[in-house]
Parts: C-alpha cells; sequence; structure tokens
C-alpha cells in the first residue's frame, strides 16, 4: 500500500494506493511530475524517488533512531556492564529523545504553530544533530552498524 500525503496545511490530502509489489517504480510513475519533499524508510525500493532531480529525500527519524539503538546494544553486548563513555550514537539518540519530547508538546496544536514551535525549538537541536554524523563519518565504515545509522540522514 502506498500513502500519499500532500496538499495545504488547511486543506490536507491523503491518497492510498494499492500496488502488488513494493516496487519504487509505482512510486516514481505516481509522482512523474513532482519535485519537492519526500519522507520515507530505508527500504532500498525507494532509491528511485531519491535519485531523481527536483526531490530532496528525508529519512524517517524512527528509522533512525532504531539503527543507532542497534549500535549501542551491540556495544553494550561486547563491553558488558562496566562503565562505557558515552558514543557517537548515545548522544544521537539524545537528539532524538530531545526531538520527541518536543513533538510531544506540539500534538494538539494547529500547522501553523507546530511550524512556528518547531523552528523555535526543534531547529536548533537539529543543526547540533547534523554536526556528529559529519564530524566522525571518515572514521565510519559505511556498511558498519553506525554508518548505516547515519546515512538515513533523520536531520533535514
Amino acid at each position: 500500500m502506498w500513502v500519499f500525503c500532500g496538499g495545504l496545511s488547511d486543506h490536507p490530502t491523503v491518497l492510498y494506493q494499492y500496488h502488488p509489489t513494493r516496487s519504487g517504480q509505482q512510486a516514481l510513475q505516481f509522482l512523474d511530475d513532482y519535485r519537492g519533499y519526500i519522507q520515507s524508510d530505508d527500504y532500498n525500493g525507494y532509491d528511485y524517488l531519491t535519485a531523481k532531480k527536483g526531490i530532496v529525500a528525508l529519512g524517517c527519524r524512527a528509522h533512525a533512531r532504531r539503527k543507532f539503538m542497534d549500535v549501542v546494544k551491540v556495544r553494550k553486548k561486547h563491553r558488558g556492564k562496566r562503565s562505557n563513555p558515552r558514543t557517537l550514537a548515545d548522544q544521537a539518540l539524545d537528539y532524538i529523545g530531545k526531538l520527541y519530547g518536543i513533538e510531544r508538546q506540539i500534538r494538539r496544536l494547529s500547522p501553523d504553530e507546530i511550524y512556528q514551535y518547531r523552528q523555535k525549538e526543534s531547529k536548533p537541536v537539529l543543526d547540533q544533530f547534523k554536526t556528529l554524523p559529519g564530524a566522525t563519518e571518515p572514521l565510519t565504515p559505511p556498511k558498519g552498524l553506525l554508518g548505516r545509522a547515519n546515512s538515513l540522514e533523520p536531520y533535514a
């Protein structure tokens, strides 16, 4: 099931479209003339969309959080219960936790109020969050757990 959300803030639209496969070609055909932002999870079938000119890909913060959690779990498993220094994954989870807290506070606000609140509260957190992967990417194997977590771009 493909779910497309859009429209104006005072008249949002949600469209459900069924296809028997998860092939990104289905969404690419539907969004042929579209230019703008697309948010999706990390399924590689969506690569068709993000490779298209005029499309800005936004990752799913919940999926990114899960990848950082995997890094923390592996570290704890290998190091046991002894004191572990805080890592990039721990810091990333702290930022994501702050963002989740902000989102809980704005659930009942209007779209315009949400936008203003996010600009004031979330944007500074995201700006700090963006500095984490850039400072460590050269030291992080892209196929490792942390490299995959960094590649999800949950920062836009």
